[in-house]
């Protein structure tokens, strides 16, 4: 891919963020309620209907997977990237006892499916 192409996806995202949030502020403006029988002397004011999400149009998707492969690219070469496979994994919870020989482990058949997931999504 050329620096264009990918500024090009940058700008396609940006533009598609701008859409979303414009729409979900729209839409937390006018919630939709749940209906309540009230005293008959109250006085409803009706909230005008949400606008829908966002659509995710095919050039949104493959603009949005162009600006992740890059950013990835981008954070490899400068030594920022952060891959659940190197983060260290302490095999601990929170409560009750923490055994000092629990293991955390990930199955490669779990790393394969995902893997597989993000390639269809990202170039469906």
């Amino acid at each position: 891919m050329t620096a264009s192409a990918i500024d090009q996806a940058r700008n396609v995202v940006r533009e598609a963020v701008k859409k979303s949030a414009v729409l979900n502020k729209a839409r937390l403006d006018n919630p939709r309620r749940n209906s309540y029988t009230l005293d008959p002397r109250t006085k409803l004011k009706r909230a005008e209907s949400a606008p829908p999400l966002l659509g995710l149009t095919p050039e949104i998707r493959a603009a949005a997977a162009l600006v992740a492969e890059a950013d990835s690219y981008e954070q490899l070469q400068n030594g920022t990237l952060i891959w659940m496979a190197d983060i260290s994994h302490q095999g601990s919870w929170p409560w009750g006892s923490n055994d000092a020989d629990f293991k955390v482990s990930i199955a490669g058949w779990m790393i394969k499916s995902a893997l597989s997931i993000l390639t269809r999504i990202m170039f469906s």
